[in-house]
Protein backbone atom coordinates (compact mmCIF):
# COMPACT_ATOMS: atom_id res chain seq x y z
CA UNK A 1 0.00 0.00 0.00
CA UNK A 2 1.45 3.94 -0.93
CA UNK A 3 1.84 5.56 1.62
CA UNK A 4 0.68 9.15 2.06
CA UNK A 5 2.09 12.23 4.56
CA UNK A 6 -0.43 14.60 5.81
CA UNK A 7 0.69 17.46 8.16
CA UNK A 8 -2.25 19.18 10.40
CA UNK A 9 -3.01 15.78 11.42
CA UNK A 10 -4.84 16.77 14.61
CA UNK A 11 -7.37 19.09 12.63
CA UNK A 12 -10.73 18.27 11.89
CA UNK A 13 -10.19 18.96 8.20
CA UNK A 14 -7.36 16.25 7.93
CA UNK A 15 -9.13 13.38 9.22
CA UNK A 16 -11.94 13.54 7.25
CA UNK A 17 -9.20 13.65 3.92
CA UNK A 18 -7.27 10.87 5.88
CA UNK A 19 -10.90 8.74 6.34
CA UNK A 20 -11.41 8.64 2.45
CA UNK A 21 -7.54 8.48 1.31
CA UNK A 22 -6.99 5.13 3.67
CA UNK A 23 -9.02 3.22 1.68
CA UNK A 24 -6.35 3.13 -0.86
CA UNK A 25 -3.17 4.87 1.34
CA UNK A 26 -1.31 3.80 4.65
CA UNK A 27 -1.54 7.12 6.30
CA UNK A 28 1.46 8.64 8.24
CA UNK A 29 0.15 12.37 10.16
CA UNK A 30 2.32 14.50 11.56
CA UNK A 31 1.47 17.63 13.79
CA UNK A 32 3.10 19.97 16.13
CA UNK A 33 -0.12 19.25 18.42
CA UNK A 34 -0.86 16.47 20.00
CA UNK A 35 -3.77 13.77 18.34
CA UNK A 36 -6.47 13.94 19.37
CA UNK A 37 -7.73 10.45 20.48
CA UNK A 38 -6.80 7.16 19.26
CA UNK A 39 -4.97 6.74 16.38
CA UNK A 40 -7.73 5.45 13.79
CA UNK A 41 -5.50 4.70 10.36
CA UNK A 42 -3.46 1.95 8.93
CA UNK A 43 -0.08 3.92 9.15
CA UNK A 44 1.02 6.34 12.25
CA UNK A 45 0.83 9.45 13.88
CA UNK A 46 3.83 11.65 15.02
CA UNK A 47 3.77 14.88 16.86
CA UNK A 48 6.96 17.05 15.24
CA UNK A 49 7.38 20.27 14.51
CA UNK A 50 7.85 20.78 11.12
CA UNK A 51 10.51 23.17 11.09
CA UNK A 52 12.68 20.18 13.08
CA UNK A 53 15.67 18.91 11.79
CA UNK A 54 14.46 15.37 12.24
CA UNK A 55 11.74 15.79 10.53
CA UNK A 56 13.69 14.59 7.24
CA UNK A 57 13.96 10.81 9.42
CA UNK A 58 9.97 10.29 8.24
CA UNK A 59 10.45 10.92 4.34
CA UNK A 60 13.74 8.51 4.76
CA UNK A 61 11.59 6.01 6.83
CA UNK A 62 8.38 6.09 4.47
CA UNK A 63 9.03 6.68 1.22
CA UNK A 64 5.61 8.94 0.72
CA UNK A 65 4.39 9.02 -3.11
CA UNK A 66 2.24 12.03 -1.86
CA UNK A 67 2.55 14.54 0.49
CA UNK A 68 -0.63 16.69 1.16
CA UNK A 69 0.19 19.78 3.56
CA UNK A 70 -2.69 20.97 5.44
CA UNK A 71 -0.89 22.39 8.07
CA UNK A 72 -0.74 25.65 7.43
CA UNK A 73 -1.89 27.68 10.72
CA UNK A 74 -4.66 30.43 10.19
CA UNK A 75 -5.79 30.00 14.18
CA UNK A 76 -5.73 33.47 15.59
CA UNK A 77 -4.98 32.67 18.73
CA UNK A 78 -1.28 31.39 17.91
CA UNK A 79 1.31 34.42 18.07
CA UNK A 80 2.42 35.82 15.00
CA UNK A 81 5.76 34.52 15.37
CA UNK A 82 5.27 30.95 15.74
CA UNK A 83 2.19 31.21 12.70
CA UNK A 84 5.61 32.09 10.70
CA UNK A 85 7.54 29.48 12.08
CA UNK A 86 5.55 26.85 10.99
CA UNK A 87 3.59 28.15 7.95
CA UNK A 88 6.50 29.63 6.07
CA UNK A 89 9.68 27.96 7.72
CA UNK A 90 8.43 24.88 8.16
CA UNK A 91 6.60 24.44 4.56
CA UNK A 92 9.99 25.25 3.27
CA UNK A 93 11.42 22.27 5.00
CA UNK A 94 9.01 20.37 3.76
CA UNK A 95 9.08 21.34 0.53
CA UNK A 96 13.12 20.95 0.26
CA UNK A 97 12.21 16.65 1.84
CA UNK A 98 9.88 16.96 -1.00
CA UNK A 99 12.86 17.41 -3.25
CA UNK A 100 14.94 15.61 -1.69
CA UNK A 101 13.28 12.45 -1.76
CA UNK A 102 11.75 12.62 -4.95
CA UNK A 103 7.68 12.94 -3.75
CA UNK A 104 5.23 12.48 -6.98
CA UNK A 105 2.85 14.32 -6.06
CA UNK A 106 2.64 17.73 -3.67
CA UNK A 107 -0.70 18.95 -2.52
CA UNK A 108 -0.28 22.44 -0.85
CA UNK A 109 -3.54 23.90 0.89
CA UNK A 110 -3.40 27.51 0.58
CA UNK A 111 -6.55 30.19 1.01
CA UNK A 112 -8.57 32.66 -0.87
CA UNK A 113 -7.23 35.12 1.90
CA UNK A 114 -4.16 35.78 -0.46
CA UNK A 115 -5.91 38.29 -2.78
CA UNK A 116 -6.55 40.44 -0.22
CA UNK A 117 -10.20 42.37 1.02
CA UNK A 118 -10.42 45.71 -1.45
CA UNK A 119 -13.01 47.85 -2.33
CA UNK A 120 -12.36 47.34 -5.78
CA UNK A 121 -12.06 43.95 -6.17
CA UNK A 122 -13.48 42.49 -9.47
CA UNK A 123 -15.90 39.90 -9.91
CA UNK A 124 -15.22 36.21 -9.83
CA UNK A 125 -11.31 36.35 -9.54
CA UNK A 126 -9.02 33.70 -11.02
CA UNK A 127 -5.63 32.23 -10.01
CA UNK A 128 -3.86 35.10 -11.97
CA UNK A 129 -4.70 37.62 -9.59
CA UNK A 130 -2.04 39.27 -7.86
CA UNK A 131 -1.69 38.19 -4.38
CA UNK A 132 -2.49 41.82 -2.77
CA UNK A 133 -2.96 40.84 1.46
CA UNK A 134 0.19 41.71 2.46
CA UNK A 135 0.04 44.98 1.46
CA UNK A 136 -2.63 45.97 3.76
CA UNK A 137 -2.58 43.95 6.76
CA UNK A 138 1.45 42.10 7.43
CA UNK A 139 -0.29 39.97 9.93
CA UNK A 140 -1.26 37.87 7.01
CA UNK A 141 1.79 37.99 5.13
CA UNK A 142 2.95 34.26 6.44
CA UNK A 143 0.10 33.23 4.07
CA UNK A 144 1.11 35.08 0.71
CA UNK A 145 4.30 33.48 1.68
CA UNK A 146 2.91 29.84 2.25
CA UNK A 147 1.58 30.16 -1.55
CA UNK A 148 4.67 31.65 -2.99
CA UNK A 149 6.71 28.99 -1.85
CA UNK A 150 4.58 26.62 -3.30
CA UNK A 151 3.92 28.69 -6.44
CA UNK A 152 8.19 28.40 -6.50
CA UNK A 153 7.89 25.14 -5.91
CA UNK A 154 5.61 24.26 -8.75
CA UNK A 155 7.82 26.31 -11.11
CA UNK A 156 11.42 25.00 -10.15
CA UNK A 157 10.42 21.33 -9.82
CA UNK A 158 8.80 20.21 -12.82
CA UNK A 159 9.27 16.39 -12.39
CA UNK A 160 6.75 16.74 -9.31
CA UNK A 161 2.88 17.37 -9.67
CA UNK A 162 2.18 20.57 -7.74
CA UNK A 163 -1.11 20.99 -6.59
CA UNK A 164 -2.19 24.18 -5.11
CA UNK A 165 -5.53 24.53 -3.49
CA UNK A 166 -6.88 28.69 -2.79
CA UNK A 167 -10.60 27.24 -1.32
CA UNK A 168 -12.79 30.46 -0.09
CA UNK A 169 -14.03 29.72 3.54
CA UNK A 170 -14.18 26.22 4.79
CA UNK A 171 -17.02 25.01 6.96
CA UNK A 172 -18.29 22.26 8.80
CA UNK A 173 -20.13 20.74 11.67
CA UNK A 174 -15.81 18.50 12.33
CA UNK A 175 -14.27 22.45 12.01
CA UNK A 176 -13.09 24.35 14.65
CA UNK A 177 -11.62 27.16 12.26
CA UNK A 178 -12.56 30.94 12.83
CA UNK A 179 -15.38 30.76 9.97
CA UNK A 180 -16.65 27.89 11.25
CA UNK A 181 -16.41 29.04 15.00
CA UNK A 182 -18.32 32.31 13.69
CA UNK A 183 -21.24 31.10 12.78
CA UNK A 184 -21.60 29.12 15.84
CA UNK A 185 -22.19 31.92 17.87
CA UNK A 186 -25.55 32.42 19.09
CA UNK A 187 -25.10 36.13 17.63
CA UNK A 188 -22.40 37.15 14.93
CA UNK A 189 -21.73 40.36 14.68
CA UNK A 190 -21.04 41.81 11.39
CA UNK A 191 -20.11 45.20 10.54
CA UNK A 192 -22.55 48.17 10.09
CA UNK A 193 -22.81 49.73 6.87
CA UNK A 194 -21.50 46.30 5.11
CA UNK A 195 -22.95 43.50 3.74
CA UNK A 196 -20.21 42.46 1.09
CA UNK A 197 -20.51 38.81 -0.96
CA UNK A 198 -19.01 35.70 0.80
CA UNK A 199 -18.60 32.11 -0.56
CA UNK A 200 -18.42 29.02 1.63
CA UNK A 201 -17.52 25.13 0.85
CA UNK A 202 -18.73 22.39 3.02
CA UNK A 203 -15.83 20.02 4.53
CA UNK A 204 -16.87 16.74 2.61
CA UNK A 205 -17.05 18.92 -0.63
CA UNK A 206 -13.37 20.28 -0.14
CA UNK A 207 -12.16 16.82 0.86
CA UNK A 208 -13.94 15.10 -2.10
CA UNK A 209 -11.92 18.42 -4.42
CA UNK A 210 -8.17 17.22 -2.61
CA UNK A 211 -9.01 13.49 -3.34
CA UNK A 212 -10.37 13.78 -7.09
CA UNK A 213 -6.75 16.40 -7.52
CA UNK A 214 -4.57 13.85 -5.94
CA UNK A 215 -6.19 10.87 -8.07
CA UNK A 216 -6.59 13.11 -11.52
CA UNK A 217 -2.63 13.08 -13.39
CA UNK A 218 -4.33 16.04 -15.31
CA UNK A 219 -4.21 18.15 -12.42
CA UNK A 220 -1.01 20.10 -11.41
CA UNK A 221 -0.74 23.67 -10.83
CA UNK A 222 -3.01 26.85 -9.05
CA UNK A 223 -6.49 26.26 -8.43
CA UNK A 224 -9.31 28.34 -6.82
CA UNK A 225 -12.22 26.40 -5.16
CA UNK A 226 -15.61 27.45 -3.98
CA UNK A 227 -18.56 25.43 -3.03
CA UNK A 228 -20.65 27.42 -5.45
CA UNK A 229 -22.81 30.69 -5.38
CA UNK A 230 -22.05 33.51 -3.46
CA UNK A 231 -24.36 35.08 -0.79
CA UNK A 232 -24.11 38.33 1.45
CA UNK A 233 -22.44 37.95 4.86
CA UNK A 234 -26.01 39.04 6.34
CA UNK A 235 -27.91 35.90 4.34
CA UNK A 236 -24.98 33.93 5.45
CA UNK A 237 -26.03 34.52 8.62
CA UNK A 238 -29.73 33.92 8.05
CA UNK A 239 -29.02 30.53 6.83
CA UNK A 240 -26.47 29.92 9.55
CA UNK A 241 -30.22 30.16 11.49
CA UNK A 242 -28.50 33.01 13.68
CA UNK A 243 -29.58 36.44 14.23
CA UNK A 244 -26.41 38.67 13.53
CA UNK A 245 -25.78 41.91 15.62
CA UNK A 246 -24.44 45.35 13.81
CA UNK A 247 -21.61 46.48 14.83
CA UNK A 248 -19.90 49.93 14.05
CA UNK A 249 -16.80 49.87 12.35
CA UNK A 250 -14.68 52.18 14.02
CA UNK A 251 -15.73 50.61 17.07
CA UNK A 252 -14.96 47.00 15.95
CA UNK A 253 -11.38 47.38 14.91
CA UNK A 254 -10.19 49.00 18.03
CA UNK A 255 -12.01 46.32 20.02
CA UNK A 256 -10.56 43.21 17.88
CA UNK A 257 -7.25 44.24 17.83
CA UNK A 258 -7.59 44.52 21.83
CA UNK A 259 -8.64 40.85 21.59
CA UNK A 260 -6.45 39.33 19.29
CA UNK A 261 -3.62 40.97 21.82
CA UNK A 262 -4.48 38.89 24.05
CA UNK A 263 -4.75 35.77 21.83
CA UNK A 264 -8.84 36.20 22.17
CA UNK A 265 -11.36 36.63 19.90
CA UNK A 266 -11.32 36.96 15.47
CA UNK A 267 -7.87 37.80 13.95
CA UNK A 268 -7.90 41.47 12.78
CA UNK A 269 -6.83 41.25 10.03
CA UNK A 270 -9.97 39.28 8.69
CA UNK A 271 -12.18 42.27 9.44
CA UNK A 272 -11.84 43.83 5.87
CA UNK A 273 -13.23 40.21 4.78
CA UNK A 274 -16.70 41.68 6.08
CA UNK A 275 -16.08 45.08 4.63
CA UNK A 276 -15.17 44.34 0.84
CA UNK A 277 -15.83 41.24 -1.02
CA UNK A 278 -13.39 38.79 -2.15
CA UNK A 279 -15.51 36.51 -4.74
CA UNK A 280 -13.19 33.75 -6.21
CA UNK A 281 -13.47 32.10 -9.57
CA UNK A 282 -13.51 27.84 -9.64
CA UNK A 283 -14.32 27.21 -13.08
CA UNK A 284 -10.70 26.20 -14.20
CA UNK A 285 -10.96 23.37 -11.57
CA UNK A 286 -14.68 22.45 -12.66
CA UNK A 287 -13.67 22.55 -16.48
CA UNK A 288 -10.84 20.14 -16.00
CA UNK A 289 -12.17 17.36 -13.15
CA UNK A 290 -15.94 17.77 -13.45
CA UNK A 291 -16.02 18.66 -10.21
CA UNK A 292 -19.44 19.67 -8.54
CA UNK A 293 -19.56 20.41 -4.80
CA UNK A 294 -22.76 18.33 -3.16
CA UNK A 295 -23.81 20.76 -0.79
CA UNK A 296 -25.52 24.32 -1.58
CA UNK A 297 -24.38 27.31 0.14
CA UNK A 298 -27.70 26.69 2.70
CA UNK A 299 -26.90 22.96 3.22
CA UNK A 300 -23.70 24.27 3.97
CA UNK A 301 -24.69 26.87 6.91
CA UNK A 302 -27.56 25.32 7.93
CA UNK A 303 -25.64 22.73 9.47
CA UNK A 304 -22.75 24.32 11.75
CA UNK A 305 -24.49 23.97 15.17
Amino acid sequence: MEKVLITGMSGGLANILAAKLSRKYEIVGVDFRKYPGVWPYQGEFIQLDYTKRSFGDIFVKHKFKVVIHLGRIGNPTEKFYKRYNLNVLGTANILNLCTKHHVETVLMFSTFHIYGAHQYNPANIDEEAPLRAGQIFPEIIDAVEFDNLATSYFWKNRNARTIILRPCNVVGKDLKNTMSNYFRRKYPPYLMGFNPMTQYIHQEDITDAIMLAIENENIFGIYNLTGGEAVPIKTAIKLAHKKGVSVPHHLAYSLVHRLAYFGLGFPTHLLDYFRYPVVISDQKFRKITGYQNKYDVEQTLSQLD
